[in-house]
Order: structure tokens, then C-alpha cells, then sequence
């Protein structure tokens, strides 16, 4: 068991000094509390998600503060909604673009989408098409789906591996979808340490066929 522990740790290490060569992500939320966004980008960090909302009526209580921090430090910045079964795909949407008003992100939205609440595939698919049609038509671009792999192959896999997957998985493997198709970030740690950030973050690195520019949103809106 402990050789087993080290040789996990050795990966993770190796795994980090390998995305530090690529351009390394975050994904934030409350959860990070006050962020230092100058020595976030000094780290080397290229890129960042922020949760703005979940379901119908939550707004994460540092997202202002996060968004206007990263934006004016000149960080990429895109936006996530966190997806939840409970409310309709309307209500979630409202709710989202409401958050937005007088915000422009830089990278495509995305939608997290890693419970089930005790829905079958069938409804859940069925719910987050409708989400992402009113994704589509507000903002001209199709949104990226975050996940864990596990999630993502017993709820959505094989429908949506045409679209930019943002996934998670960890101890060193990347992640791995069923049918054609690969992904297009990997978030290999929920651990990770970052200057300017004073608790544990995601951090993420991309596949080496995408960069940041594969998900920017255009200045057509597409």
C-alpha cells in the first residue's frame, strides 16, 4: 500500500512538471475565497473558469469579485453554470444570463455537469440538450461540458464527444471517453497549489492537439 501511495505521488509530480510545459488552467468558485489574480497569472497560469451560478436561483458569492479580478489582470476568462436536475433547463438559463448582463467572457461558456440527481441518462440528456440549445442561441458558440470521466461515460458518453470536453481525472492517467472522440482539457488535480491562491485548486492542462485559441469565443460571437 505505501509503495503504491509513493508511486502515485512520483506521477503526480511528473504530471505537473509535464502541464507546466503546456499551459496550465484553473477552475474556480467560492470555495478559493479571496484570490490574488496578479500572482495567479505570474504562476504561469494561461487560462481560467469561474462558476457564476448553479440551477435556477444560486449565484456564487465570489464571482464579481473573481470575474473583475482575472479580467483585469489580463487572464482568458471563461464562465461556467453548474447543472442541476432540479430546476428546469429555462430557469437554469435565465438565471445564468442574468449573472452575465454587462459581462463579456473571452472563452466559450461552459456547462458543469457531474450529478445526476437521481435522474436516468435518458432525462438528463434530454435536459441538458435544451440548456445547451439556449446556450447556443444566446451566445453563437456550442458550450464545452465539464465532467468528471466517470460521470461523463455512464450519463453522456458517446452524444456529446463531438463537443470541447473538459474532464477530470486523477493519479496521472488522462481521461479516457467511450466511443470516438477525445478530450479537450484535462483536469488532472484537485489539489493543486498556486501562487495567489491560499487554498487547494483544479488545476488543468489541455490535450496537445487544442490550445487556449480552439476555445475563445470569436469576435463573431461563434
Amino acid at each position: 500500500m505505501e509503495v503504491r501511495k509513493a508511486i502515485l505521488a512520483i506521477l503526480a509530480v511528473l504530471v505537473s512538471v509535464v502541464a507546466l510545459g503546456q499551459g496550465r488552467g484553473i477552475d474556480v468558485s467560492r470555495y478559493q475565497k479571496k484570490i490574488e489574480w496578479s500572482k495567479v497569472k505570474g504562476a504561469g497560469i494561461k487560462f481560467v473558469y469561474i462558476k457564476a451560478t448553479e440551477g435556477a436561483t444560486y449565484t456564487d458569492p465570489y464571482f464579481e469579485r473573481n470575474f473583475a479580478g482575472a479580467k483585469r489582470v489580463g487572464l482568458p476568462v471563461g464562465v461556467y453554470h453548474f447543472f442541476r436536475m432540479t430546476s428546469t433547463a429555462s430557469e437554469q438559463f435565465a438565471h445564468f444570463k442574468r449573472t452575465m448582463a454587462g459581462k463579456s467572457m473571452d472563452l466559450v461558456p461552459m456547462i458543469d455537469i457531474e450529478v445526476s440527481d437521481g435522474y436516468s441518462k435518458a432525462a438528463i440528456q434530454r435536459r441538458l440538450d435544451e440548456i445547451i440549445a439556449l446556450f447556443k442561441r444566446e451566445y453563437g458558440c456550442t458550450p464545452m461540458i465539464y465532467s468528471s470521466q466517470v460521470f461523463y461515460n455512464r450519463y453522456l458518453a458517446p452524444k456529446y464527444n463531438r463537443y470541447h470536453l473538459y474532464l477530470g481525472r486523477y493519479g496521472g492517467k488522462r481521461p479516457v471517453i467511450d466511443g470516438k472522440g477525445m478530450y479537450t482539457i484535462w483536469q488532472y488535480t484537485r489539489h493543486g497549489r498556486i501562487a495567489g491562491i491560499s487554498t487547494a485548486v483544479d488545476i488543468c492542462r489541455f490535450n496537445p492537439k487544442y490550445s487556449v485559441d480552439d476555445i475563445k469565443i470569436r469576435k463573431d460571437g461563434k
